[in-house]
């Protein structure tokens, strides 16, 4: 099982991944999702996510804070 990452910017582009495992740089510290976490909304801060697929591990960094939702092994993360 895995989670779909979506990650949406302010110009409308989308970026899309299958991922294993999300780690993410919440407001209190760093957190981790795995497939069929229990539905989350946060906030998230500047930092880096990073993600894993295929055990190869891949990072995005975030250079101002950014809402994400996770629900139904779907993250989806609004940036600007």
């Amino acid at each position: 099982m895995s989670i779909t990452l979506r990650i949406y910017h302010a110009d409308q582009s989308l970026e899309r991944e299958r991922v294993d495992s999300l780690k993410l740089p919440g407001q209190d510290g760093s957190f981790s999702i795995y497939p069929n976490h229990m539905a989350l909304l946060s906030i998230l801060e500047q930092g880096t996510i990073w993600y894993t697929h295929e055990d190869k591990k891949k990072e995005y960094p975030l250079s101002s804070s950014a809402l994400m939702r996770f629900s139904n092994n779907l993250a989806e993360i609004w940036v600007d």
